[in-house]
């Protein structure tokens, strides 16, 4: 009889890939769309395997019925394991997980962050399909000479060290076992985290999530932290605390933050929400739902024709008399202005939606946050 495979979360990605590798095993898969939970966790009667990803919640009380019913293994799809419970599982479910995803597609991934964020690659796109030449506020900084401080020294840190090598950059690192024959070898200077904090243009996050390193960017490190310093995290949404995050980049004391993960991220991210309004107020104040709130300051002269042409009627605009942050989660894929201190004035078609009461959703564009001036949102009439 096939091993059964109760398989949670799933995706048709998922399907896709699982079902070409299984034509070698002929593994029993059914695959549930449903997070593993207490509430759902009657869909694994019958199995011998729970195959789980980063949002399923494997407490306790999940784990004793998954042991009455019979289930010997859960597999994890991904490296972190802080959502199962370890010590309720040991001694009566296996538990595996993935040793660790590619350190290549990571590490240059946080190095696509990083030069996005630094030459103003998404403004850039989107000024162009505006028909904007302009290169007032794109100009960046040269990477090579500057210092970039790695919180983490594993795998994935060590191919970006490569990388970042290539590029002439000073390499600071801070990690509780550091290889130190690796540092040498690439010039990397092992520092302690305030070292590290006071002298980083650019920050990248690469340590796993403990209860030492949950929020270790916070307001007392952001205060540590070089005016202007750039923020890259590709690790755990929960490194971050998002509301010291969201205050750094309304003082500017962050310049820019390019985040892959988001700490509460497990009722949005990896699916789609657009048509369901946002109840994480912090995440919604990350992404700024700028067509419900009210213009702090007015234009100069809002009688007086521009003589820019307006963006067109299906678009917002979001402008304040000083440079304010842009949010950007890449994995949300929406680009918008920071709702903290931020003068938003909108033209007279998107007034004309917002006093009709009529809902106005963003279009997917890549997000990031940065210092910028003017951005404009896609938008559309549901």
């Amino acid at each position: 009889m096939a091993l059964k495979i109760a398989f949670f979360d799933s995706h048709s990605y998922d399907e896709t890939s699982f079902a070409a590798t299984n034509a070698n095993y002929g593994f029993d898969i059914q695959y549930y769309k449903e997070h593993l939970s207490l509430k759902t966790v009657p869909l694994a009667k019958g199995a011998d395997v729970v195959c789980i990803f980063v949002n399923a919640e494997c407490n306790a009380q999940v784990i004793e019925k998954l042991v009455e019913y019979g289930v010997k293994l859960i597999a994890l799809r991904c490296a972190g394991f802080n959502n199962v419970d370890l010590k309720a599982a040991k001694g009566r479910i296996d538990v595996v997980h993935v040793p660790a995803y590619s350190p290549y597609a990571v590490a240059e991934y946080a190095v696509a962050l990083m030069l996005s964020l630094n030459r103003k690659i998404y403004r850039a796109v989107n000024r162009t399909r505006e028909g904007n030449f302009r290169l007032k506020g794109l100009l960046g900084f040269d990477m090579n000479g500057r210092t970039v401080g790695l919180i983490g020294m594993g795998k994935i840190a060590k191919v970006l060290i490569k990388i970042l090598y290539g590029f002439g950059m000073r390499i600071l690192a801070y990690d509780l076992y550091p290889d130190h024959e690796f540092a040498k070898q690439y010039g990397v200077e092992v520092v302690d985290l305030d070292t590290l904090y006071a002298n980083s243009d650019i920050i990248s996050l690469h340590c796993p999530l403990t209860p030492e390193t949950k929020h270790i960017v916070n307001s007392e490190s952001i205060a540590k932290m070089k005016k202007g310093v750039m923020i890259i995290n590709t690790g755990r949404g929960q490194l971050i605390n998002t509301e010291d995050l969201i205050e750094g980049l309304r003082t500017h004391h962050i310049g820019s933050a390019g985040l892959d993960v988001y700490e509460e991220e497990k009722e949005y991210f990896y699916e789609d929400r657009s048509d369901n309004m946002i109840k994480d107020d912090v995440l919604a104040r990350l992404l700024s739902a700028l067509m419900w709130c009210s213009p702090l300051t007015k234009p100069s002269s809002p009688k007086k024709r521009s003589t820019t042409s307006p963006p067109p009627r299906s678009t917002v605009c979001a402008n304040s008399q000083r440079a304010s942050p842009t949010v950007t989660l890449c994995k949300v894929n929406l680009v918008c202005s920071s709702v903290h201190l931020l003068s938003i004035y909108f033209y007279s078609s998107a007034l004309r939606i917002r006093k009709s009461g009529r809902a106005v959703r963003f279009f997917p564009i890549v997000l990031f946050i940065q210092q910028s001036e003017c951005v404009y949102l896609s938008a559309s009439v549901l």
